[in-house]
């Protein structure tokens, strides 16, 4: 069946209601294109530009335009082989200069359906009609009728301009002899690029960009020699584009063989005819190309900059594969760096690199620029969390460690190892590894220390690099902090003086690095030395500077002594503190280290040894001498030198007797036998008893001699304590462990460890405990392969450590694989060896003069005996004893050998003076005998003996401390 007609005709009435509205549409839509206005983006030849819209939501529309009626030469395009015609590059030379960047209105006439992408039609710059100008200066010509076309007023126009161009041989009608062979260019793509780049490195040259790759690439015409170049921006990277991965559908056959390239078909051998071969399909196409995240708005940015524009191209590098990287300048500047500053572009460390220290700067500045304003490529980012709680403090510089690290001390007493930022000054030598200080480091250490040490500075944390503690990269690392010092007062930047008077150098930190606040004036400063030639930049070698080191020998620094008292006072800096009063000085006018000791004054010892505790206070001691004058220059007097070769005397910090301040403040004590030679002796009295009065420090249990009877007291005749002991380990002569005889725990102990699994298990190891100093393990002793309950005082080497064999006092080094964890009932367990000294003697150490000896001869008096020990007083867990085996005095035997002498001990009670009658008979017989220690005479207690023991102590009532009565 049919519809009727009436039906028809309501199912067609909307169509034909809309007809005319398309028509409308269309016809607007062909006014719009048809003629409008635009900025000429690039010139193609005299007579043909590319002209873009205004950008709207990203780059804007573009067309290429020909003005109609005129025809100019046409210029070469060198990869499809075509050269320029006669005069072809000095009309677009004319028509660029002209038109580049500027505004013109367009109308459209016609398009070719033979030219595609192109349409033709008048250009008008303001009133000036371009086609008109560029036929009477004589840079194209005419095109003639065709066909049935009538002449315009228009074409007659142009006709007369070009009868006078002519008449007057403007432009391409010049009657020059050759001039029209001279204007054909000779395009040149450099096949010898490394040659080409010689020539060309580092010079600025004049140049025309052709064509915009990207926002950082572009292909230049070099002006005069007519080089085409592609030149890569340095330092930059902006987005690109790519081709698209497309899958070849089924049936496509891959691309046509490369040029060059022999197909397979080839190959085959001449004398066999090849197969005919069928009809081929057409290669597939290739995917098209793709942009990445603002690769066009990129390449839009520098287009209408440079594309087509005059510029300045210096070329600065050329990497592998003979790409030119270089610097494109503008008359409005470097568009490298407007491209950082609005997000469009990073940093790469592989081309910056090849730009001098202040583009590398000026480009890194413009790049942060972008990202803390969060433009495009950088709209994501977050910047790092800081690991600075406060980015500046104001301290107090401490200690010179180095040329570039100080110790600075901040208003909460915390001390920090500060490296200054981005500069490198030259090594301090390390006199126990064998090494000398480099050229200048010296002087470098010095300018910190004489404008910095002991006064305020400001400090501005900037950034942490972490370094391997061992050398070679690998292992644990340790962070480092850099910043920037400046000094209160005088605003002197630490970093830029160093580089100034040339003892540091500039560190070149890669592509994004952090870096100092101030590294364009570190730049700049370098530049300046450099050019000065001073310090590590200049041709001269860097003074010597050699010192006489009386530390390490003692009869050298005797024979010193006359020197160093021809003069009252001597000028010195404080090089190292060991305790309070005690220092390695260096004295400049003589040219010398020596060790100094205050005369009649002594501080707490600290602890010598690792795992060894310091005496009471002499933290406090240290601390106190450290800020009033480590590595400050101070003022000493020479009054006498010791046994050991340590100088005694008075120092004076700011014209003050520094021995006065310590026992003021109850950090040190008087030793009469120093201080009663000192002029100053009554001064240093009279503070020590100012501190004993306030009770401070060292004097906080301090009770009056007439409250205190240390003799012939009620308690006095206190029972002697008596260990029957055998000797488990001998240290030295002075020091042994031994083991209570009759005590069945150590029985005990070593069952049970027995019983233990044993096998070597590293896993279960590191999953049980951590291996540390101090921690309680059991440890395979290698001469029986037993196991034995230990403790960790250090490492000894890579997979080693040394350990203490708490039940035998012996000390080995043991491989890691060797220890194990210890379990809590046998782990709690006290250590079955006591730690014994013998008591009221000095017995030389292993390391000194007669100390090995002292140490056999108490090793056959006592090793392997049943020994009694008569327990003179403790300290904690040391045990002061009068060694006997049998009725013998073993101490008294070591006495009359000259092995040991008595320690110098005032006010000893009755009872223990007594016991002390055949010892010093003993020592009297040694001394007028002159055996072993006695051989160069009477040898007296300093301050560096009674610090190797515990004070001695008498307890009544009241019950002073060890630094009491």
């Amino acid at each position: 069946c049919s519809f009727p007609s009436g039906c028809v005709l309501l199912l067609l009435l909307p169509s034909l209601l809309l007809l005319p509205l398309l028509l409308l549409l269309l016809l607007f839509l062909h006014c719009t294109m048809a003629s409008g206005k635009g900025t000429v983006k690039q010139v193609l030849s005299g007579d043909s530009v590319v002209v873009v819209g205004a950008p709207v939501m990203g780059p804007p529309p573009e067309k290429t335009f020909s003005m109609a009626g005129i025809m100019a030469p046409k210029v070469a395009r060198p990869l499809q082989g075509v050269r320029d015609e006669p005069f072809a590059f000095p009309s677009r030379e004319f028509l660029r200069r002209k038109l580049v960047g500027k505004q013109v209105t367009f109308r459209v006439e016609y398009t070719n359906p033979n030219i595609k992408n192109r349409e033709f039609g008048t250009l008008m710059l303001g009133e000036e009609n371009v086609a008109a100008t560029v036929v009477a200066e004589g840079w194209a010509r005419v095109k003639p009728l065709q066909g049935r076309a009538s002449e315009t007023p228009d074409y007659q126009e142009l006709s007369r301009l070009e009868a006078v161009a002519q008449a007057e041989g403007r432009g391409m009608w010049t009657k020059k002899e050759g001039a029209s062979q001279a204007s054909i260019r000779e395009l040149k793509t450099e096949s010898h690029a490394e040659e080409f780049y010689d020539g060309i490195k580092g010079k600025e040259i004049d140049g025309i960009v052709e064509y915009v790759r990207d926002g950082a690439s572009m292909r230049i015409l070099l002006q005069p020699s007519c080089h085409i170049v592609q030149v890569f921006l340095a330092g930059i990277q902006c987005p690109g584009f790519r081709r698209a991965e497309v899958e070849p559908p089924p049936g496509a056959t891959p691309p046509a063989p490369a040029e060059g390239e022999t197909p397979a078909a080839s190959q085959e051998s001449p004398q066999e005819p090849s197969p005919p071969h069928p009809p081929q399909p057409q290669p597939q196409a290739q995917p098209p190309m793709v942009a990445d995240p603002f690769a066009e708005e990129a390449k839009y940015f520098t287009e209408t900059r440079m594309l087509g524009r005059d510029v300045k191209v210096q070329v600065v590098g050329m990497d592998k594969f003979h790409n030119f990287f270089g610097v494109v300048l503008v008359p409005q500047g470097n568009v490298a760096v407007e491209l950082l500053k609005n997000g469009m572009a990073k940093v790469v460390s592989w081309s910056i690199s090849m730009l001098s220290p202040e583009k590398q700067t000026e480009l890194r500045q413009a790049e942060r620029m972008g990202k803390e304003r969060r433009l495009r490529l950088w709209k994501d980012w977050v910047p790092p969390p800081s690991k600075f709680a406060e980015k500046e403090f104001i301290g107090r510089v401490a200690e010179i460690v180095s040329g570039d690290t100080l110790m600075i001390v901040d208003p909460s007493n915390r001390e920090h190892r500060i490296v200054l930022s981005s500069i490198r000054s030259p090594k301090m030598g390390n006199v126990r590894q064998g090494t000398q200080n480099q050229a200048y480091a010296y002087e470098a250490r010095e300018f910190l220390r004489s404008h910095a040490i002991g006064k305020k500075v400001k400090v501005i944390l900037e950034y942490t690099r972490e370094f391997p503690i061992q050398q070679g990269g690998e292992g644990e690392k340790i962070e480092r902090t850099f910043g920037t010092v400046i000094m209160e007062g005088s605003n002197l930047n630490l970093a830029l003086g160093l580089v100034r008077e040339g003892y540091a150098t500039l560190v070149r930190h890669r592509g994004d690095e952090d870096r100092a606040t101030a590294y364009d004036a570190l730049l700049e400063a370098e530049k300046a030395a450099t050019k000065a030639k001073k310090g590590l930049h200049g041709d001269k070698d860097a003074p010597k500077h050699r010192c006489n080191d009386l530390t390490m020998d003692s009869s050298k620094a005797k024979g010193f002594l006359t020197f160093l008292q021809r003069d009252k006072r001597h000028r010195a800096i404080v090089e190292f503190i060991f305790t309070g009063a005690r220092y390695k000085l260096l004295i400049p006018a003589q040219s010398c280290y020596i060790m100094f000791s205050l005369s009649g004054v002594r501080c707490p010892a600290m602890g010598r040894r690792e795992g060894t505790k310091s005496e009471p206070y002499a933290e406090d001691a240290v601390g106190c001498a450290k800020q009033a004058c480590f590595q400050r220059e101070v003022d000493v007097e020479v009054e006498a030198v010791d046994r050991n070769g340590c100088f005694l005397g008075s120092m004076f910090v700011d014209k003050k007797n520094f021995a006065l301040q310590l026992l003021t403040e109850g950090l040190g004590k008087i030793n009469p036998m120093g201080a009663e030679r000192s002029a100053y002796f009554q001064e240093l009295k009279d503070a020590e008893d100012a501190a004993k009065k306030k009770k401070l420090r060292l004097h906080e249990d301090y009770v009056d001699e007439e409250e205190v009877a240390l003799a012939d007291t009620e308690d006095g005749d206190v029972a002697e304590e008596t260990l029957e002991i055998r000797a488990s380990d001998i240290v030295d002569g002075g020091h042994f462990y031994a083991h209570v005889t009759g005590e069945e725990t150590l029985a005990t102990i070593e069952k049970k460890l027995q019983e233990l699994s044993v096998e070597p298990d590293p896993v279960h190891l590191v999953e049980t405990f951590r291996i540390r100093n101090g921690v309680r393990c059991m440890a395979k002793y290698d001469v029986d392969g037993c196991f034995y309950r230990a403790k960790i005082e250090g490492a000894a080497g890579e997979n080693k450590w040394r350990v203490l064999f708490v039940d035998y006092g012996n000390t080995e080094v043991v491989l890691q694989s060797s220890l194990r964890p210890l379990p809590d009932d046998v782990r709690v367990l006290p250590p079955q060896a006591i730690e014994c000294f013998l008591a009221f003697v000095k017995v030389p150490s292993l390391d000194e003069e007669f100390g090995e000896e002292a140490g056999h001869f108490l090793n056959d008096l006592a090793w392997n005996k049943p020994l009694t020990a008569r327990v003179a007083y403790r300290d904690g867990d040391k045990v002061f004893v009068r060694l006997f085996e049998g009725d013998t005095d073993l101490v008294q035997k070591m006495a009359e050998e000259g092995l040991a002498r008595m320690l110098n001990i005032r006010r000893i009670p009755k009872r223990i003076e007594e016991k002390l009658t055949d010892l010093r008979t003993a020592e009297s017989k040694a001394r007028g005998a002159r055996l072993r220690l006695w051989q160069y005479g009477d040898v007296c207690d300093d301050e560096a003996d009674e610090g190797d023991y515990p004070s001695l102590v008498f307890k009544s009532k009241p019950k002073p401390k060890a630094w009491g009565k």
